[in-house]
Order: C-alpha cells, then sequence, then structure tokens
C-alpha cells in the first residue's frame, strides 16, 4: 500500500517563518553604548567617592576603637577608673618638668606601636606620632597634669588629660583634615571626646553651663562651619570633624 504522507524533498514546499526577527543596526549599537558611556561617566565618579568616604568612616572607627581599648585596658590593669591613677602618668608626674608626658613601654604595650615619629600637628616637644601595626597612626599629648573636673553637661568627659589626633591610614593619602584625619580631647575618664565635648568642657572652665537646646543647634552650626573647611569657626577643623562625623552623621563623612 502507498505511503500517502511521503513526500520527497523536491516536491515539499520551503519552511516558513511564523515571525521575523530584525538586528540592531550599527548606528543603534553605537549610540546606545554612547549614553551607558555618559551615564557612567557621570554616576562612577560619585559612586567611587561615596565608596571611599565611607572606607575612610570604618578606619576611622576601627582606630577610634583601637585608641579607647587600650586606654581601657590600662585603667583595667591598673585597678583604677582614670587615667590620672595610673602609674603610666604617676611616673610622668614624678619625673617631668615638662607638660606632656614621653612615650615609654606602657604606650608601645596598650597600642602595639611599631614606630614612633616627631609630631605632626602639635609643636610640644614630648609630643609623639606613633604608627600602630595595622597601618594607622595616632598622635598623642599627654598632659602631665590634668584639667579638672569641670561641671560639663558630658560628665564622660569631665576632665582634660590631654589630646589625641588619629591617622586612620597612616602615611596614605590623602591626609585630609575630615577624611583620614581627626582630633580629640583626651579624657580622664579615658573616652575620646570630639569637638562637642571640648566646647562643653571650656563653657564648664569658664563659667557656663546653660545647656540647653538653643546651646546644641549653635554648636552644631559651630561645627558645621568648622568641618571641614573652617569657614570663620572657633573650632579647629580636626575637632570638629571628629564631632561631625560621630556624634551628629553617624560614623559616616556626608561632606
Amino acid at each position: 500500500m502507498k505511503n500517502v504522507y511521503t513526500r520527497s524533498f523536491e516536491t515539499a514546499p520551503p519552511p516558513q517563518n511564523t515571525y521575523c526577527s530584525k538586528a540592531f543596526t550599527l548606528a543603534e549599537v553605537l549610540i546606545t553604548l554612547g549614553i551607558i558611556g555618559v551615564v557612567a561617566a557621570i554616576t562612577i565618579p560619585s559612586l567611587m567617592a561615596k565608596y571611599q568616604k565611607m572606607v575612610y568612616a570604618n578606619q576611622l572607627k576601627k582606630s577610634y576603637n583601637v585608641v579607647t581599648n587600650g586606654l581601657k585596658k590600662m585603667m583595667s590593669d591598673d585597678g583604677v577608673e582614670k587615667l590620672s591613677d595610673t602609674q603610666y602618668f604617676i611616673n610622668c608626674q614624678n619625673t617631668v618638668d615638662d607638660t606632656y608626658c614621653p612615650i615609654n613601654s606602657t604606650i608601645y604595650k596598650y597600642f602595639n606601636i611599631v614606630n614612633v615619629k616627631d609630631p605632626k600637628f602639635d609643636s610640644q616637644e614630648q609630643a609623639f606620632y606613633a604608627y600602630m601595626a595595622d597601618g594607622s597612626a595616632v598622635e598623642f599629648n599627654i598632659m602631665a597634669r590634668v584639667d579638672g573636673p569641670f561641671n560639663t553637661h558630658y560628665k564622660a568627659c569631665d576632665t582634660l588629660a590631654g589630646w589625641v589626633y588619629i591617622d586612620s591610614n597612616g602615611d596614605k593619602g590623602p591626609n585630609k583634615v575630615g577624611y583620614d584625619i581627626f582630633g580629640f580631647v583626651l579624657c580622664d575618664s579615658g573616652y575620646l571626646g570630639t569637638g562637642k565635648n571640648f566646647i562643653d568642657m571650656f563653657a564648664a572652665a569658664n563659667g557656663g553651663g546653660n545647656w540647653n537646646t538653643e546651646t546644641e543647634a549653635a554648636l552644631r552650626d559651630e561645627i558645621y562651619k568648622a568641618c571641614p573647611n573652617n569657614e570663620g569657626s572657633i573650632l579647629t577643623p580636626e575637632l570638629s570633624c571628629s564631632s561631625r562625623v560621630i556624634d551628629y552623621d553617624n560614623w559616616q563623612i556626608k561632606y
């Protein structure tokens, strides 16, 4: 019986396209690539800058914690609650005529110091700029005799024990205040205070202390004025930027 369904290649009709697809022209591809390039040129630098600021802020937080943990450990090991009661401070008070304490084995021990250079931010003879093992650096300006206590609003920082400058990535760039360089007041409690704490302490030392919302708002304006460009403020950018980043912007660099 003949197979009626059999059809030779010669007699079969050509296959029919059910739809037709059209490729992009070269001009259309070039236009698309051009648009992508323009958008990338606009957005990528902004994204990179934002990412770099996040890196700086994280480095600052890490260095801040290293320093504060070292101060707490120093006090804990001596069984005291104030830096001025530690053996390091007592030895300094008994042996140093200058206003600042020198570096010694205690500082090397508690802050994992690997190298020391002359100070960058303070001209005091006994100040020292120390490199820590993680690549960051800190400049200590430790007073031989504390100043205070004062009737401050923030009780964790009522007595001044010195100054600390953190360079969160050491000799790497940009070495710019408000990005990888920040200043702090060293409080006798072992707390690293910001510019906000310094103003509080300064006001208390000079008969101030009536702290209210107006004072807070004025202080915030003063700090934002000083950081990062010091636009006519009484505060230094180093102290102001530590306060802006930590106290007001939740460990973020938003400027």
